[in-house]
Formats: C-alpha cells, structure tokens, sequence
C-alpha cells in the first residue's frame, strides 16, 4: 500500500514540476528569464529623393565672363617710299647744323656743302604729295618745300619753295593738278611781295620767328590767301 502511494506522489510531482506547458504558470506570475524581443520594423516610407546636382564653385557667372574681344582692324597700308637727293641754297637760307625732316624722315643732315649749296639725301613717299621740312640745331623752322611723287629733279631748299609751301594745299593726291598749282601761285599778285620778303629775312632769321613777329609776313600772307580765294585757286 506504501508503494503505491509513494508511486502516485511522484507521478502527481512529475506533472507539477518536471511538465510546466502543460500546466502553464498563472499570468501574474514573474518570469526570470528575460525575454528578446524582436528588432522593431523598419516604416516603409517613400523613395528617397535623388541627389542634387554639385555646384560648381569656380563656374563664371555671366556677370564675369568675359566678353569675346572684337576682331582687330586690319593695318592701315604703308606708304610706298623712296629716297631722294635734294639741296638747300645756303645763300637764300640760314641756320646751322640743318636737318631735313617730314613725315617719312626723322631727320636727314646735310651730307656736304659746295659753293654754297648744301647736298642731302631724304626719305619721301612715292605715290603722294607732301611737305618736307628744313630745321636748325635749335628745331626752328628754316625752309620748306613740296615733295612731288614723280618730280625726278632735286629736292630744293630755297626762298622759293618756301614761299610756295606756304601756300600750297593738298586737294588731291594727282601729280599733274599739285603741278598746275605750284605754277599758278607765281601768277597771284601778292606773289612777288611774299617772296621777296622771305628771300630778304631768310638768310638771317628763322621761318618760325618771321612769322610770329613780322607785320609785313602776316599781312603779305594774309593778302595771298585772300587772292587765293577770290580767283578760285584756293578750292
């Protein structure tokens, strides 16, 4: 009888403590273990947004940039030159250490004098006329003269040509018209009080202080031009 008894606690402990799910514990009891929970769910959200586009900081604004530079001009053509031989009447003209200057030519000195007549060789254009210019040691004015592209005689220095110089203006570059004017200045009736003057005052003074201080030059010249323009010389 004792052993039956005995078989029936252990049986009656076995459920009790060696089977617990089949009787679980009551809900407010505590539980020892301490239970992992899963890792929570990440929210499905909306695609993210693509990246945006990196900025160049060294960029050039409009502001800044700098604009196409406009085509250069072509050059201008250079005149055609030529060198040329020309005097100076040392009679009609004074002055010391002269030097022929014009456009084309920083300054030419007179290579020898004979008899009186000094001897130089000049730059000049070719195809156009101009004026050239004799200077002393001090850069005053001395003479002057007319070069003419197809003159094949001397360049000349003299009372002359500086009166004419004088006169003469440039309206068209055609040889033969700059002639025809030079040779109508001699038929103007101012012409031999002008050029006798300059002739008389040359040899001792210069053309720049004739001019500034002269009544006779201003009023000779003054005449001329006036005599230019009533005969139509003087376009």
């Amino acid at each position: 009888m004792k052993t039956v008894l005995a078989l029936a606690l252990a049986f009656l402990l076995l459920l009790l403590f060696g089977c617990p799910q089949i009787f679980p514990p009551p809900a407010n009891a505590t539980n020892n273990t301490t239970a992992v929970s899963p890792p929570p769910e990440e929210p499905v959200g909306l695609p993210a947004p693509p990246p945006e586009p990196k900025v160049n900081q060294t960029q050039v604004g409009p502001e800044n940039e700098t604009p196409e530079s406009s085509p250069e001009p072509p050059p201008e053509p250079q005149a055609a030159l030529k060198r040329r031989v020309g005097k100076v009447n040392t009679t009609d003209i004074g002055g010391k250490n002269l030097t022929v200057t014009s456009p084309f030519d920083a300054g030419s000195p007179l290579s020898y004098t004979i008899n009186k007549t000094g001897y130089f060789n000049t730059t000049v254009a070719a195809d156009t006329p101009h004026l050239v210019l004799l200077k002393d040691k001090d850069n005053l004015l001395r003479a002057m003269t007319v070069s003419l592209q197809l003159d094949p005689g001397y360049l000349v220095f003299d009372a002359r040509s500086t009166a004419k110089a004088l006169l003469w203006r440039r309206y068209t570059d055609d040889e033969i018209s700059n002639e025809l004017f030079l040779a109508e200045i001699d038929d103007l009736n101012c012409w031999g009080n002008f050029y006798g003057l300059l002739q008389l005052k040359l040899p001792k003074t210069s053309l720049d202080n004739l001019s500034n201080s002269s009544y006779d030059y201003k009023d000779y010249y003054s005449k001329c031009l006036e005599e230019m323009n009533e005969t139509g010389l003087m376009k």
